[in-house]
């Protein structure tokens, strides 16, 4: 559930500051520090990971330490699909398309 709900913040911020009707200067800074929330405030649950290609590297080289690291790989893959696809889904929801 924490990948989910961090993925799903950090494509909620990455599509507010990226649309066209927004001119804020700091938009690019809230998507760094978004992650920087982020990583801070679930890095203890589930190590924030966010992305299922960051999370391949270490459950690869675990496979030298442990028996089965593999195992719960497919939360990092699962996780951060679906809290993209809520996030897309609820941004769209929320602000829709507006006429330009």
């Amino acid at each position: 559930m924490a990948e989910i709900v961090g993925t799903m913040i950090l494509v909620m911020t990455v599509l507010g500051s990226t649309d066209k009707s927004n001119n804020l200067p700091w938009s690019a800074s809230s998507i760094g520090l978004s992650i920087a929330a982020v990583i801070w405030a679930l890095g203890a649950i589930s190590g924030a990971s966010l992305n299922p290609a960051r999370s391949f590297g270490p459950a690869l080289v675990s496979l030298i330490f442990t028996t089965d690291p593999m195992s719960w790989y497919w939360l990092y893959v699962v996780g951060p699909i679906l809290g993209a696809l809520v996030a897309a889904t609820l941004y769209k929801a929320i602000f829709g398309s507006k006429p330009e």
